[in-house]
């Protein structure tokens, strides 16, 4: 399977980091945790995420969900932001 290409540049982009945290937001703030992967073009520098899981690995409602906030900033994890339209 083909990696994800830059519509702008024509050329495939590369991965940059596997594994980071994509923290969904919605109206009310944080919503949900994925583990993702950071791709990069090479010729532009335009960053996007993708091969998330199957599952968050979190979600707002569990008891956990603050506290794995908490860690991903002490451990300074790689966390984008995103927000469905």
């Amino acid at each position: 399977m083909p990696r994800p290409v830059c519509a702008d540049c024509k050329i495939e982009f590369r991965c940059l980091k596997n594994d980071i945290v994509a923290e969904q937001l919605a109206d009310f703030g944080s919503y949900r945790l994925w583990a993702a992967d950071l791709w990069i073009c090479p010729d532009c520098g335009h960053k996007i995420i993708v091969g998330f899981g199957k599952e968050p690995i979190a979600e707002r409602h569990e008891a956990s969900y603050d506290d794995r906030l908490h860690s991903i900033a002490e451990h300074k994890l790689t966390k984008m932001q995103f927000k469905e339209r």
